[in-house]
């Protein structure tokens, strides 16, 4: 655990020429970690039981930059 969080991981990944998958669970806002971003963030999607709150996160993502979607469906 970093204090600076998903913002320390991109910044690292950026360093490594790294695309970054960010979690659907993350604890920073999605605009904060793109705007640290040099590579790709890319926005991992667990589908919720709430179709409306599914669309609207991955409206955020796409609102935020995000130009790939990780549909995860092992849940």
């Amino acid at each position: 655990a970093h204090p600076e969080g998903e913002v320390a991981t991109v910044r690292g990944a950026g360093l490594t020429g790294t695309t970054t998958v960010l979690s659907c669970a993350a604890n920073t806002d999605i605009p904060e970690v793109l705007a640290a971003a040099t590579q790709p963030v890319w926005f991992q999607l667990y589908v919720q039981h709430d179709p409306e709150l599914t669309a609207d996160m991955v409206r955020r993502a796409e609102a935020a930059g995000c130009k790939v979607l990780c549909v995860t469906v092992d849940s």
